[in-house]
């Protein structure tokens, strides 16, 4: 009986040990790290594409390369390329197609709440490149998130933060 217990006791201080680094180690800051986002796919425009109360935006998107780091304070930063209308989508008109009209945008984490809704706290808006295969911009801001803040999606919305234009994912 006595082995059982100091096993027991052996293997709760194995299990405390390895949690105690990883919380008061360097990276524990990160609560979200995103290494890829997609934007909004055919038929996910409007209500149907809803993350809460933000709709999918109406014509399909495409983005390159995106990385989004939320930290446990609140600290967020986006930076991303190529957030552009599908330039492969026959719903997409031929003269917006592989374009960025947007010189605006805000961006943001969405997160399920314990009431079951989802409550999304965004940046401001902060500038993105416009025109012909631009649609690049970054922003730095720090987020009021509730709590707790149930599977996070970084999304990059409008500036009016209505609907959205990508999301975290693949």
């Amino acid at each position: 009986m006595r082995r059982l217990l100091a096993l027991g006791a052996l293997l709760a201080a194995l299990a405390l040990a390895s949690i105690v680094p990883a919380t008061a180690g360097a990276k524990t800051d990160e609560l979200l790290k995103v290494q890829g986002m997609v934007g909004v796919p055919h038929g996910l425009g409007g209500a149907t594409g809803a993350i809460g109360t933000i709709n999918g935006a109406g014509l399909p998107w495409v983005i390159g390369p995106a990385k989004a780091v939320l930290s446990v304070d609140g600290s967020f930063e986006l930076k991303f390329n190529d957030l552009l209308f599908d330039p492969n989508d026959p719903n997409v008109p031929a003269n917006l197609r592989g374009t960025n009209t947007q010189a605006s945008m805000q961006a943001g984490v969405s997160c399920l709440t314990t009431t079951g809704a989802r409550v999304a706290a965004l940046t401001g808006t902060f500038p993105v490149t416009t025109g012909a295969g631009a649609g690049d911009g970054h922003v730095e801001a720090t987020l009021t998130l509730p709590s707790p803040c149930i599977a996070p999606i970084v999304l990059i919305t409008n500036a009016t933060g209505l609907s959205w234009f990508a999301a975290s994912g693949n």
